[in-house]
């Protein structure tokens, strides 16, 4: 009986994916292993880097829904997470690279002809991320 966390992986095994860890990091890379623990190895891998978000007390308590429901919380979402913006860059990663199972919050195929090198979704993934650990800091020092 196959585990339910890696159900999805054996058909991934060869081909093209993003991994999205847990602090907001993105790689891309072709999926050559997985084990029962998740931890994966990644081939030719590039890392989508962000800039450092900054954030205000309402970027904070701000609702994040994915996929946004009307015209106007998609252009918030893409407002807060500076979708479009030509400040991140790709950084190439040489040789191969393991990614331990509790780093990875998702991985995800990419589809032929997809170029998640501009998709909006990673950048909207880190950006929850970092904002969730602002919070928490905030949280610990305010008592919130």
């Amino acid at each position: 009986e196959e585990d339910s966390e890696v159900a999805g992986l054996p058909g991934m095994v060869g081909k093209k994916v993003v991994v999205l860890h847990t602090d907001g990091t993105n790689v891309g890379g072709f999926l050559r292993s997985f084990d029962r623990q998740n931890n994966l190895l990644l081939s030719n891998c590039t890392e989508r880097v962000f800039p450092k978000f900054e954030f205000s007390r309402e970027d904070l308590e701000a609702e994040l829904e994915y996929p946004p429901e009307t015209e106007e919380e998609s252009e918030r979402l893409s407002q807060l997470c500076g979708v479009g913006n030509d400040d991140e860059k790709l950084v190439p990663l040489a040789g191969r690279m393991m990614v331990r199972g509790d780093c990875v919050a998702a991985v995800c195929e990419v589809v032929e002809g997809a170029d998640w090198e501009t998709d909006e979704f990673p950048r909207i993934f880190a950006y929850a991320c970092a904002r969730e650990a602002v919070a928490k800091k905030h949280r610990k020092f305010t008592g919130d």
